[in-house]
């Protein structure tokens, strides 16, 4: 979960200066200067590019067919600059928890005993033990496992899945060039570099549910027909398997515009709107809150309760939406490392922006961490448009949708690029729509804006080529680099190669940062190779070697560096370091 907003906005600015930030900009200076000064530069390359790729993009089909491979292709040819990313946040361990529980045919896992000893960060413990996410992003991992055997593979899978509807959404509101265009720029923007790609942290499948539930809308419109029904339900389903708050916020104004433009054909299509329309979709929302209460009913006890809710009244002081008072019972912390997360890191955003002047800055905050991660300077300078776009009736439905989004996530206590996913592929239109018209600008006669139009792809291939030979850790943009924990990583590669089955004591020293997570554990933690377990004192770690007399055990000091694994001793040195650690 973010950092306090101290923590977050000196990143953002350093970012919005980092090396590949500023190539961008003077990219898109020199684009500007060319523009001007020699419009026709180039013309008949570009001329012949654009005719092979509408040429394609007319064949619908396969232009989608073509976006998904190229973002698999791209994603793939860099794995020698980029390898298979390793997790090392919170949530991404969450999520692999729930693809481990789906991959042993379970929705949720009893309470292991002991369990004080493994807790961690959002995962419930009673009165099951499983991750507080919905299902949506751990089946996506469990997928990859299963039918590949790396959870990868399904993040890289979703990736290609979300490019190829972002394409086929744009081909429902815009010509089928631009719609090529815009699936290209997703793929290279979105799916290569970007964090959604390089981690187990999700973004993509709430994507997707955007991409489906909009293209949709005007292919509805224009002609009802059950297989787009279909499809608007399905990426409603997704949404709310993934991003509920968001998907709702995004769903709601889609549902309202279309009532409105169904009604005004209601004389000729009332039994149509019915038949393909409304029962599709009602069937569709049926299903979707059967599995959603039945998955709840698993995990928590309760059909209308869902993970999140029981996490919230066990751990978290701060709510997750502005309006929400804090929790009214605050959680007694067992382990200093967990409440400093939920009470230094999540509580301070939260109470900041009850005031005026930390309302804004958390706007500001939430707007500057949106720029650099969906648009960058290259994608916002097409944006100069938008004024003329708002008179695009055409359009001007997708900006209302993005209206009321926003208004949703500005109610959100805090904001990372991924609560936006489901209006993905709105910024995407938007930003396309402006270059429809910033293309047919001219000054002194001159078609400077097709000269800046035919930049963009440009700049997107050497910004590609540049990241390449750049470390970039900046998860806020779209080249963000997110190396996870590698040290823990390396530690779980040694000990899987050591006989029999080990238990790790993980121990924390002053000044830990809570975001430096090492306990971890599978479903199953009781079979498990490796046991990750909090150091406690003599008397509790005396109980948990008892419990898993048959292992291994070691101690290991994370803080050190380096990093050190120790056999574990229950020796009174040992003990005494551990109380004085406590203090």
């Amino acid at each position: 979960m973010p950092a306090a907003l101290d923590a977050m906005i000196d990143p953002l600015i350093n970012t919005i200066k980092d090396d590949l930030f500023v190539t961008e900009a003077r990219l898109l200076a020199v684009g500007v200067l060319v523009a001007v000064v020699f419009p026709a530069l180039g013309a008949d390359w570009f001329r012949r590019a654009e005719n092979a790729l509408n040429a394609l993009a007319r064949r619908k089909s396969m232009s989608v067919l073509a976006v998904a491979f190229l973002s698999l292709a791209i994603r793939i040819a860099v794995l020698p600059w980029v390898p298979v990313p390793v997790p090392g946040v919170h949530d991404e361990f969450s999520y692999l928890l729930q693809a481990d529980t789906f991959l042993h045919g379970r929705l949720t896992n009893p309470t292991p005993p002991l369990w004080t000893h493994f807790e961690t960060f959002h995962v419930i413990f009673h009165p099951t033990y499983a991750s507080q996410y919905l299902p949506m992003q751990g089946l996506i991992l469990a997928i990859g496992r299963l039918f590949f055997g790396h959870p990868w593979a399904g993040v890289l899978l979703s990736i290609s899945a979300m490019c190829a509807a972002i394409c086929w959404m744009l081909l429902g509101w815009l010509p089928p060039g631009w719609a090529l265009l815009g699936g290209t720029l997703a793929a290279v923007r979105l799916g290569t570099f970007s964090y959604w790609a390089n981690s187990y942290w999700g973004g993509a499948a709430a994507a997707i549910g955007g991409a489906l539930v909009l293209g949709a809308l005007p292919r509805i419109v224009r002609r009802p027909r059950t297989a787009d029904s279909l499809c608007m339900g399905a990426g409603m389903a997704i949404l709310a398997n993934s991003r509920p708050f968001e998907g709702f916020m995004l769903g709601l104004p889609v549902v309202a515009i279309l009532i409105s433009k169904l009604f005004q054909k209601r004389a000729r299509l009332g039994a149509v709107v019915l038949k393909r329309v409304a029962l599709p979709l009602a069937i569709c929302l049926g299903i979707t809150a059967a599995s959603v209460s039945f998955y709840n009913w698993r995990v928590t006890g309760d059909p209308l309760k869902f993970p999140y809710q029981v996490s919230f009244s066990q751990y978290w002081i701060a709510p997750f939406f502005l309006w929400q008072p804090l929790n009214p019972n605050p959680p007694v912390y067992r382990y200093k490392a967990i409440e400093d997360l939920h009470v230094s890191t999540e509580l301070l955003p939260y109470e900041r922006a009850h005031s005026v002047s930390g309302f804004l800055l958390a706007c500001r905050t939430k707007l500057l961490i949106f720029y650099a991660f969906y648009l960058g300077p290259l994608l916002a300078l097409p944006l100069i448009m938008l004024p003329w776009i708002l008179h695009d009736r055409r359009i001007r439905p997708l900006l209302w949708i993005a209206l009321v989004m926003a208004a949703g996530i500005v109610g959100e206590s805090w904001f990372y690029p991924h609560y936006a996913a489901p209006a993905t592929v709105l910024v995407y239109a938007l930003v396309l729509q402006c270059m429809r018209h910033l293309r047919v600008w001219t000054r002194r006669r001159r078609r400077v804006g097709l000269m800046l139009v035919r930049w963009v792809p440009v700049v997107c291939l050497v910004m590609l080529l540049s990241r390449l030979n750049t470390q970039a850790p900046r998860m806020w943009t779209w080249y963000g680099d997110w190396s996870g924990n590698v040290k823990r990583a390396r530690m779980v590669e040694d000990l899987e190669k050591l006989p029999g089955r080990q238990l790790v004591i993980v121990r924390y020293g002053r000044g830990h940062v809570p975001e430096d997570e090492w306990v971890h554990n599978d479903a199953d933690i009781a079979d498990a190779k490796i046991i990750w377990a909090r150091d406690q004192d003599e008397a509790g770690n005396e109980e948990l070697l008892k419990r898993f007399s048959d292992r291994r055990v070691w101690l290991i000091e994370s803080d050190q560096n380096p990093v050190a694994l120790l056999p574990y001793s229950n020796s009174t040195e040992i003990a005494a370091d551990a109380n004085a650690g406590a203090q």
